[in-house]
């Protein structure tokens, strides 16, 4: 077996053979190559992302959807490797992927662009026009130019049937983007709908040639070659689409007209059969969303002679709805009797358009609603229930119950102690109250609640077991075991109570009496889910992590619907080193039972435990809409949200948060933080402005406003506001940091060191302080200064691979060799790290040593492909190898950038040489010019 090291350059050097047959057309060599590359290391980023571009190429975009996904996982660069991903999803008809898995809040620039225009795609794709309106005028105010946008928008113009400015938005897509096949299929389109057939059939020629398998654009060619009687070309196409696509059913389809208009029935029918089986395999979303392929549907379905096949699409095509109360009222009442709230709501739904005060459809509609999870709206149908004359104390319980159900516990709780106190002989009321404030920790509640229960109904041992409880989660172990074995001997069969009593055993750690307990119970409850449980946490406290698992599996099978065993499983797990098992168990558990959030909130933990954020992105999205009013979860989905990145849906979380509880200062605090990072500085300012008003003792408000005015380019206000809260404290090292930090920014680093030296001079062992000293001293240049704190803080931190890196940039500006060893330390401990692979390989490559720095510094720009010092150091390497096209290339992708960046005029300097000498050497090109 090679060595690491070893393996890691031959894979360098097939990708460069690979990136060489690549730029000359030859794609089945170049994948051969970047096999060869990625069998010697399987995690060769620039690999991956080269493999998935081919395979865009070739029109495999699953396979291409795969090597994306990998690649990202291994830190491709994400405003690269994400918009091809969308492109690969946008081929498969996957509108929702692009919809709730790709997040355009981690992109820049271009890429986000790119991403935005196949969110409009997709937003096309599923009939959602005005979503699609906002995403190109998004993207095209980043970049006018972007490709999937342009495309978005002459989509639509085509459907408005502004016919002349779409033809100008595609004719300029074609000039812009002259081997993409896609801008040359929908300036295809936008001229056929002109009826300039010749012209599109040229366009679509164009498409096919850059991209032979794009099938909609031989297909749309069939069909103009066919109008045009060049049925021999047009029969062509559609067999080439048959044979590599063979599951899209506008190929059979057309196939089928074909041999029918031919006289040859037999094989059409049989066409029509396919193209219905690969219908099937549709879902009935997208078909309603594609008119032309329900419409195919239908006609496949008549043409074969079922009927019924042919209703289900047209009723796809046109859901048609039944408004007879009577009926429709019987049938929803139905449904729920069944649980089917889903199928209910299907029906009351226009119902109540009809007749929107009819209270037996409002009852049924809260039934559903409640059903559903939907506790707010259950509550909005029983007030406004109550409000045309039909509410009463029951009605006012169920507002109540609804509330408690749905997370408002304080109106739930305020609500029920209210029908309470009309009537306190309400067992099932009070019974729930008393749960509630269990479960809150309110447990001197919960314990007179317990007791007026048992006054009430003095024959229920649940009551018992609720007081039993009600002592044993306030700590009062003695007080519970005494009366949960009381209660045994009233109630000597009694499970629950028996279970009670196993938990405050194990609590008081008495394990072996508490399994001695469970297996007795056990064997007279075999079927009992609730002591397969308690057995599994028995089992788990003791270290038998295989007995605990086979347990809690057990009480999971025995009671599919109870989630505490399944979320004890999948803890189980993820301790037990089980990733893949513990995603499944959680996946099956939210979607078995979909309104239950706390299942939802521990898919989404696994999912980003295992390294899945974007679907765990989606099941937080979907968790906000169904909050509620609950301000808590709200918070604690945005706080996941902010952490994964997503910080558009965090806002929208904490927007809601905050309006629902508009005196938290924590909620607001964190949502001015996350405008921030949106750069919504305008709105951020105004919201610190009003926290401070609400908050005047408090110094967050001023560092939330420096953040603000520097965002907006007001970076004096900013340090203003800086000073003012370093004035009320000035001990706060966070407004120290952030006080420096923003005079760095403005260039003030006489004033910045001053503060840093007097912090120190009070405090000299402080670390993070002197760190951002050390910055500072690289920042001015200031290298002695900066090789004496860094060698410091790296003897007190070894192991910290960027205080290795600085330390080897130092080192190497001030000339001395060993800063090449320094630097492969930092590389070796961070890999992955772009930064570190740049500073090696730039190191390597000013030491004479361009060979491997390219290797290094190919490995920084594949993983932040947007930083132009990265691109310029890569230049220089290929340049120094004598590979001028190529260093060419990458000295223009880093000046596109119009900012300033390290090395600037040395990468204008080495791309006007280069481009001289170019001429020099294409003596016709130049005599061409004169």
């Amino acid at each position: 077996m090679p060595s690491q090291a070893t393996a890691g350059e031959t894979a360098h050097k097939y990708y460069e053979d690979a990136q060489r047959y690549h730029d000359n057309g030859d794609q089945k060599s170049a994948l051969i190559q970047l096999k060869n590359a990625l069998s010697q290391d399987n995690q060769h980023v620039p690999s991956l992302v080269l493999s998935g571009d081919i395979y865009l190429l070739q029109g495999d975009p699953a396979a291409a959807e795969f090597i994306y996904g990998e690649s990202l996982l291994l830190g491709a660069d994400d405003d690269y490797a994400i918009p091809r991903l969308a492109e690969a999803y946008l081929l498969q008809n996957k509108y929702h992927e692009i919809l709730t898995q790709l997040n355009t809040d981690q992109l820049t620039g271009s890429g986000k662009a790119e991403l935005l225009g196949y969110r409009a795609l997709a937003q096309l794709g599923t009939n959602d026009q005005l979503a699609a309106d906002r995403s190109i005028i998004q993207a095209l105010s980043i970049n006018p130019q972007a490709r999937a946008p342009n495309i978005a928008k002459a989509q639509i113009l085509l459907e408005k049937e502004q016919l002349a400015t779409a033809k100008q938005v595609t004719e300029e897509l074609t000039r812009l983007y002259p081997l993409d096949a896609r801008s040359w299929n929908i300036h295809g389109v936008a001229l056929s709908t002109l009826g300039l057939n010749a012209q599109a059939i040229a366009a679509y020629s164009q498409a096919v040639e850059n991209n032979p398998s794009l099938p909609s654009a031989r297909l749309a060619r069939a069909a103009l070659l066919a109008a045009a009687d060049r049925r021999e070309e047009a029969t062509a196409d559609v067999d080439y689409v048959r044979a590599n696509h063979p599951q899209d059913p506008r190929g059979a389809y057309m196939k089928a007209q074909f041999l029918e208009y031919d006289g040859e029935k037999k094989a059409a029918l049989k066409l029509y059969a396919v193209c219905l089986e690969n219908l099937s395999l549709a879902p009935a979303e997208y078909l309603s969303q594609h008119v032309q392929l329900s419409i195919m549907g239908a006609i496949s379905a008549i043409k074969t002679r079922e009927p019924e096949r042919a209703r289900f699409y047209l009723e796809t095509y046109q859901n048609q709805n039944r408004n007879d109360l009577e009926s429709g009222r019987m049938l929803a009442d139905i449904y729920l009797e069944s649980g089917d709230a889903k199928a209910a709501t299907s029906v009351l739904k226009p119902l109540l358009t009809m007749a929107p005060e009819d209270p037996v459809l409002l009852k049924l509609n809260a039934r559903a609603l409640n059903l559903h999870g939907r506790y707010k709206r259950s509550i909005s149908e029983l007030q406004y229930l109550r409000k045309i004359g039909h509410g009463d104390i029951d009605v006012d319980a169920q507002i109540a119950m609804n509330q408690i159900m749905g997370g408002d516990f304080e109106r739930g709780i305020s609500g029920m102690e209210k029908v309470l106190s009309r009537d306190s002989t309400r067992v099932q009321e009070t019974a729930l109250l008393a749960t509630t404030y269990l479960k809150r920790g309110n447990y001197a509640r919960a314990t007179t609640l317990a007791e007026t229960l048992i006054q009430l109904a003095p024959r229920i041992p649940e009551f018992r077991n609720l007081l039993g409880r009600s002592h044993m989660y306030n700590g009062e172990l003695e007080r519970a075991h005494a009366v949960l074995q009381s209660a045994t001997n009233e109630h000597p069969g009694f499970l629950p109570i028996l279970i009670s009593l196993a938990e405050v055993e194990t609590l008081e750690a008495k394990l072996s009496e508490a399994r001695e307990r469970l297996v007795a119970l056990s064997n007279a409850y075999p079927e009992s889910a609730e002591v397969m449980l308690q057995r599994a946490r028995v089992e788990r406290l003791l270290d038998n992590s295989e007995s605990a698992r086979k347990w809690a599996e057990k009480a999971v099978l025995a009671n599919g619907n109870w989630i505490d065993p399944r979320q004890f499983l999948v803890h189980l797990l993820l301790e037990m080193d089980k990733p893949g098992e513990a995603e499944k168990l959680a996946s099956e558990s939210s979607a078995k039972m979909p309104e239950d959030m706390a299942l939802k909130f521990q898919l989404a933990e696994v999912l980003v435990a295992v390294g899945k954020p974007q679907k765990a992105r989606s099941t937080y999205q979907l968790m906000a809409k169904r909050a509620d009013s609950d301000h808590e979860l709200l918070y604690r989905i945005a706080l996941q949200q902010t952490k994964m990145g997503a910080f558009s849906d965090a806002s929208l979380s904490l927007f809601r948060a905050t309006t629902i509880e508009p005196g938290s200062f924590v909620y607001r605090r964190a949502y001015i933080q996350v405008e921030l990072k949106l750069e919504n500085y305008t709105v951020a300012m105004k919201l610190a402005k009003e926290l401070g008003q609400q908050f005047p003792a408090s110094t967050i408000p001023y560092s939330l406003r420096a953040a603000a005015y520097s965002g907006l380019g007001q970076k004096r206000a900013a340090v203003k506001e800086l000073v003012s809260a370093a004035q009320m404290e000035p001990d706060n090292r966070r407004l120290l940091l952030e006080h420096y930090t923003a005079l760095a920014a403005m260039g003030e680093f006489g004033q910045a060191e001053k503060i840093l030296s007097n912090w120190l001079e009070k405090s000299p062992q402080d670390q993070t302080v002197n760190r951002a000293y050390a910055d500072l001293m690289i920042t001015t240049k200031q290298w002695p200064e900066a090789e004496t704190l860094l060698s410091v803080l790296v003897k007190k931190h070894p192991g910290n691979p960027l205080l290795l890196n600085n330390l080897a940039f130092v080192l190497h500006e001030m000339g001395r060799p060993e800063a090449i060893d320094i630097a492969r330390q930092a590389q070796a401990i961070a890999p992955k790290m772009p930064a570190l692979n740049d500073t090696l390989g730039w190191i390597l490559v000013e030491n004479a040593q361009p060979k491997e720095g390219l290797l290094y510094l190919r490995e920084a720009v594949a993983r932040q492909s947007d930083v132009p010092t990265f691109r310029y150091h890569l230049a220089v390497a290929l340049h120094d190898l004598g590979r001028q096209s190529e260093a060419v290339k990458q000295l223009k992708l880093a000046l596109r950038e119009t900012g300033e960046f390290e090395g600037r005029a040395q990468a204008m300097q080495l791309l006007d040489k280069l481009q001289w000498k170019a001429r020099e050497d294409s003596p016709s090109i130049s005599q061409s010019t004169q």
